[in-house]
């Protein structure tokens, strides 16, 4: 079963089937010793009492650790204390303030009492800059309290401040960026705990999430797998390999995987969707559809968070981007409206893609779909003005320089195409819009006369993607283009080979080959085909 962290979002806790909270107290815990919560509690309670009260000192016996345990002073109050004891007990006094407000923050949290949380373990981390466990805290009560700016700041904090081991922090700071939508800053901070601890179960679950947008294709699958083999109990690990194998192009190893992880969840909206996503790409359309309406069965914890949003500059997260089940439910509507379209219901699907648009404004993705479904449809105006209200919502998520790209292709203005898919490529695109941004580029560079960099272009993209179909014929294309028809004929010939089922790349040699005169070979080719 998921673990659920406190604010909602879906938290793997791999490495422990607990919640971060319940791995903070376990964490404080091991800090505090033998000191029980319940006296550092009600030391936190008298330390408060005494900064109302002017007339409690320091140095009184109200507050003290030994009296809370009913322990007699040993100290005489009016005896002078020599500097090494007066150090000694100042240090004492600074360690058993730190304990009380890290136990007084634990409890908060377990009581989701998320701003007085956020209050303790701020103080915490004030009075011991040096305290992993204090930013942990002050980390795990923002995020309770949906308050993903500070928390961001509060890694960002914590790893200024610590000044010994800092993997936990590191290991905060990849679930955040993940869940934020910062697959990079995730990537970064779990490879550093990697760093220390390879066969880190959680960091690998964090690292395949991080790849299956940035990566390239297959590279979530060893960190997936690797996630599993640590905790092969975990839902969410099974899902995650789920998805790999898909990204892999396993789909039917990927079915396997996920209706084993149902099977131990049953209506587990993710797998749901994961499965549903698989069987599109099977072809299995009626399967698809059978599985997401699962999940509109299973969508009835309104504290179940699924984030897709990009920090803007000011490092401000919408509150919406936090809609309960709405995002899952976006992301089942979106598979469905993709099945209409593969069904040949081109107008109904834009409807249902037009839909989404206005009732999810802080999805982007779906945003980015529609602007490109209707570019394809032959809204070129339409689709450019969808494009620019997104660039100017998050100028960060540079998606929308694609669909400009393309828009400016559509109108001979190769310059700017080029310009707008540099602009693209130099943010955080995901694989596919990056594959997506220098295709575009390749095609601009080969309209406006330059076939030779096209080539170089279309290749680096057949590196990251070596099946890909449309990019293999362009690069057949170019080389006819840059005057090599033996090397364009070559292309189509292997891609034949290794796409026996693909009519496609007989048809184009066919097309080529009569060009060039041969009439008997086109012949041939056609009948491959």
């Amino acid at each position: 079963m998921s673990n659920q962290e406190p604010n909602g979002s879906d938290y793997p806790a791999l490495r422990l089937p607990m919640p971060l909270w319940v791995r903070l107290l376990a964490v404080l815990v091991a800090v505090v010793g033998s000191i029980t919560v319940s006296v550092l509690v009600a030391n936190a309670v008298k330390r408060r009492t005494q900064a109302a009260s002017p007339d409690q000192t320091p140095g009184s016996s109200a507050g003290t650790l030994a009296e809370a345990e009913g322990e007699p002073s040993s100290e005489s109050p009016d005896a002078p204390l020599s500097p090494e004891l007066a150090e000694e007990a100042a240090a004492a006094e600074r360690a058993e303030l730190l304990d009380s407000l890290l136990a007084e923050g634990g409890i908060l949290l377990t009581e989701k009492r998320a701003a007085q949380a956020v209050s303790a373990f701020r103080e915490a981390s004030a009075h011991s800059p040096d305290s992993v466990p204090a930013w942990l805290g002050l980390i795990a009560a923002c995020r309770q309290a949906g308050d993903f700016t500070q928390a961001w700041r509060a890694c960002e904090s914590a790893l200024a401040s610590v000044t010994g081991e800092q993997v936990e922090i590191h290991r905060a700071f990849a679930h955040l960026a993940r869940d934020c939508g910062r697959a990079d800053t995730a990537l970064a901070e779990t490879t550093k705990v990697l760093a220390h601890l390879p066969d880190d179960a959680d960091a690998h679950f964090v690292a395949a999430s991080a790849l299956l947008t940035l990566g390239p294709k297959g590279s979530a699958l060893k960190h997936a797998r690797k996630a599993v083999e640590g905790a092969p109990e975990s839902h969410a690990a099974q899902v995650m390999l789920g998805r790999a194998l898909t990204a892999a192009d396993q789909p039917t190893a990927a079915v396997e995987v996920l209706r084993r992880a149902l099977a131990e969840v049953p209506g587990s909206p993710r797998a749901c969707l994961a499965l549903a996503h698989t069987q599109r790409q099977l072809g299995d359309d009626e399967g698809a559809q059978k599985t997401l309406a699962e999940i509109d069965e299973s969508l009835v914890e309104e504290e179940t968070r699924l984030v897709e949003i990009l920090l803007d500059p000011g490092g401000e997260l919408p509150p919406a981007a936090l809609g309960s089940d709405r995002a899952i439910a976006a992301m089942a509507a979106v598979e469905r409206a993709e099945l209409l379209l593969r069904g040949g219901k081109g107008r109904e699907a834009m409807a249902e893609f037009r839909r989404l648009a206005a009732e999810y404004p802080d999805l982007p993705s779906i945003h980015y779909r529609f602007a490109e479904l209707t570019l394809l449809s032959g809204q070129v105006e339409a689709a450019r003005k969808l494009a620019e209200t997104q660039l100017a919502r998050s100028s960060e998520d540079t998606r929308g320089h694609v669909i400009l790209a393309r828009v400016f292709l559509n109108k001979g203005l190769f310059g700017l195409a080029k310009e707008e898919c540099r602009k693209a490529l130099g943010g955080n695109l995901s694989r596919r819009a990056a594959l997506s941004a220098r295709q575009t580029l390749a095609v601009a560079y080969n309209r406006s006369g330059d076939p030779k960099q096209a080539i170089a272009e279309i290749q680096g993209c057949l590196e990251a993607r070596p099946d890909n179909q449309e990019a293999i014929i362009c690069l057949s294309i170019f080389q006819l283009a840059a005057g090599d028809a033996q090397a364009a004929i070559d292309t189509l010939r292997a891609a034949a080979e290794r796409f026996p089922d693909a009519p496609r790349f007989p048809t184009h040699e066919a097309a080529l080959l009569l060009r060039n005169g041969d009439r008997k070979g086109a012949i041939v080719a056609t009948r491959k085909a």
